[in-house]
């Protein structure tokens, strides 16, 4: 599981050079470690659309991972909103491995009213199963990764992605 903060979308080698570097990373951890599936949350700074140069660098990762981005469970609503500026966009996103698509219970774009960013935190609830929330050691994961409730025999986990979070693998804290 990785949470993002990707720089803001500019024309420029260097911007198209920095997600490189955030994808190449990303890839460096997973050939790391052994895992079945991902999740990439939060604030990439770019639209899931293919005019967008950030989209279309991590597009290529994105598709040899097998992960899916979520905005279509979530209506694509907005995400980042600020009302000085009169902009509103969907640049926060969910992307999760095809295995764990169809375990989404749901997912939302939270409006808690009481945010201090411009930020809405997205939020997913996913149905897993061989997963210990004990076993998640690590305070940042203990934060996104909320124990909801037990279902049968899986577990159901919400995960909320929270503003202002960088990069940071946590997955390796959810292998059995």
């Amino acid at each position: 599981m990785f949470n993002v903060y990707l720089p803001c979308q500019e024309s420029t080698i260097q911007y198209e050079s920095e997600i490189s570097n955030y994808v190449g990373f990303i890839e460096s951890v997973l050939n790391s470690y052994y895992y079945t599936d991902v999740v990439i949350m939060g604030d990439t700074n770019f639209q899931c659309v293919h005019d967008n140069i950030g989209f279309r660098r991590f597009l290529p990762f994105l598709n040899d991972c097998n992960l899916i981005c979520c905005d279509s469970l979530t209506g694509g609503a907005n995400t980042y909103i600020n009302s000085a500026l009169g902009r509103a966009t969907c640049i926060d996103h969910f992307f999760v491995s095809a295995n764990l698509y169809n375990n989404i219970v749901t997912a939302t774009v939270e409006d808690w009213g009481h945010n201090a960013s411009d930020h809405r935190p997205l939020s997913i609830v996913l149905r897993l199963s061989g997963v210990n929330p004990a076993g998640v050691c690590s305070h940042i994961a203990r934060e996104m990764l909320k124990f909801t409730a037990i279902a049968g025999t899986r577990l159901i986990y919400r995960i909320t992605m929270l503003p202002l979070m960088n990069v940071y693998p946590i997955f390796r804290y959810l292998i059995n």
